[in-house]
């Protein structure tokens, strides 16, 4: 539906309107789940909540990461279409890379300064990660384009950096009847 209404207004389709589509779950359904959860822990053990609280604050926040990284897995796809599969294989090393630190970083942090502060922090950097999102969406084609009159400018030498083939990497993938 994001992708169709872009069209509409631009009269073309572009890469980076996927990306739009995870806004609504970047600053909506993300923050207000985890503030929901965290303080909810922080203050909410002795109310009749129980444990529907954190269930059901869980589910919001789930379905809101599967949304916004369908954003993110379809941009990847589209806008490098040529190394779609170095390119999200690239991001999910970046994405499994901070989610380890983080969950290594959360219990002590949760330990010092309380759950609810804890979500606070993590709903702040989701917030600041929707914002980069929105402003990889929006300046996609300049940013292209600045890079590109790099590229062609006299006396630069400068060319993109060269990808290890998946086939190197991982040659038991591209084994048999699927390669």
């Amino acid at each position: 539906m994001t992708v169709r209404r872009y069209i509409k207004l631009r009269g073309e389709r572009l890469p980076q309107d996927r990306l739009n589509a995870g806004t609504l779950a970047f600053f909506l359904v993300i923050p207000i789940a985890s503030l929901v959860y965290g303080w909810g822990l922080q203050y909410g053990p002795t109310s009749r909540a129980g444990l529907a609280l954190p269930i059901v604050t869980t589910f919001f926040a789930s379905a809101g990461l599967l949304a916004a990284f369908a954003s993110l897995n379809t941009y990847c796809a589209e806008a490098f279409p040529k190394k779609r599969r170095e390119v999200i294989a690239g991001k999910y090393l970046v994405q499994f890379t901070f989610s380890a630190f983080s969950s290594a970083g959360v219990v002590p942090l949760m330990e010092a300064i309380g759950i609810g502060p804890t979500a606070t922090i993590g709903t702040v950097l989701v917030l600041m990660a929707g914002g980069l999102t929105f402003l990889t969406a929006g300046y996609a084609n300049t940013m292209v384009e600045r890079v590109d009159a790099k590229r062609l400018r006299p006396g630069v030498a400068w060319s993109w950096p060269t990808m290890i083939p998946t086939e190197g990497v991982f040659p038991i993938a591209t084994i048999g009847s699927l390669r």
